[in-house]
C-alpha cells in the first residue's frame, strides 16, 4: 500500500472538546475574505528579490539565484 492510501485511511483517535469562539470573524465568510485581502494585498509591495503570485485565498513565492546560499537569505 502507498502512503498516499495510507494516509486516506487515517483514524483518528482523539477530539477535541467544543468551545465557544469569542473572537474573530467565522471562516469563508464575506468580511473574512475582504480583511484576508487587505492583509495581504500589499505583501508584493514589500517582497525584494522574489516575485509574489497570488490568486484567491493562495500565494506563491517564486525567487531565483545561482547561488544557493543567497537564495536561502532572499527566501
Amino acid at each position: 500500500m502507498s502512503q498516499m492510501d495510507r494516509s486516506k485511511h487515517t483514524h483518528h483517535k482523539f477530539q477535541s472538546s467544543l468551545r465557544m469562539v469569542t473572537h474573530g470573524v467565522p471562516q469563508g465568510s464575506i468580511p473574512g475574505l475582504l480583511l484576508f485581502l487587505i492583509y495581504i494585498n500589499d505583501l508584493s509591495l514589500n517582497l525584494q528579490g522574489a516575485k509574489l503570485i497570488l490568486y484567491a485565498d493562495d500565494m506563491n513565492v517564486l525567487a531565483i539565484d545561482r547561488n544557493e546560499e543567497a537564495l536561502k537569505n532572499e527566501i
